[in-house]
């Protein structure tokens, strides 16, 4: 009876010893390790996280810019569409194209009067106006952009009439040629050296920067001359 007594208090003892130590839980290095490697794990998702965030924030500031490069081409080719040539009035029908350098980028100069399709006859407001495209530095950026300017005085004169809108920015180019016949191209065109000819082939090539690359459109415009 003393044999089986003692070997079953060894066993109470030891049962009792194990219970003990599964009940004291996790120890103060176990816990640092535990905490270690959550916040590695938390601090991988949130690193994804903040990568995904700017990626998609570039692709949409992508977007933007290659949207705007092609409104630009459809509001120019919209005011080369509708050229406006009154044979009755010389002056006030003119078309200039000037190749110039803005900040030694070539960003050429547009001036010519066009008319608009969708004017309301109900106003008083012509449905023919100037308009001009020009490149100019942003003086609080430094950034070259490339803007149009419409005013509803028709002169060839006043270059810097109306307010001008930054439709571009960050141009590298703004390149465009004229010609008459497909074969020769002018990079400049002044209806008044010409005998009041306008051009019937516009050739426009733009460049523009996005995301640290060049992107670059090119297209082409047969204007009919509309007489008034």
């Amino acid at each position: 009876m003393g044999i089986t007594k003692n070997i079953r208090s060894i066993f109470t003892a030891e049962w009792d010893r194990a219970n003990l130590y599964s009940r004291r839980g996790f120890s103060l290095l176990e816990m640092i390790i535990v905490m270690a490697l959550v916040s590695v794990l938390f601090l991988g998702l949130l690193t994804s996280f903040f990568q995904m965030e700017r990626l998609m924030s570039s692709q949409k500031i992508a977007a933007d810019k290659s949207q705007n490069a092609i409104n630009l081409m459809k509001m120019l080719s919209a005011d080369l569409q509708n050229i406006v040539y009154e044979k009755w009035n010389i002056k006030d029908s003119f078309f200039l194209g000037k190749k110039e350098i803005v900040g030694g980028t070539r960003v050429d100069f547009l001036n010519f009067p066009t008319g608009s399709l969708y004017s309301n006859p109900s106003t008083l407001q012509s449905n023919v106006f100037s308009v001009a495209y020009y490149g100019k530095i942003d003086d609080n950026t430094g950034i070259l952009n490339l803007y149009r300017r419409e005013d509803i005085f028709i002169s060839k004169i006043e270059e810097s009439a109306g307010v001008g809108v930054p439709i571009i920015q960050n141009v590298k180019a703004f390149e465009v040629q004229y010609s008459t016949n497909s074969k020769t191209f002018d990079d400049e065109w002044d209806s008044a050296l010409k005998s009041n000819t306008f051009p019937n082939i516009i050739k426009v090539r733009l460049v523009w920067e996005e995301n640290d690359q060049e992107r670059e459109f090119t297209f082409e415009s047969y204007p009919p001359i509309l007489s008034q």
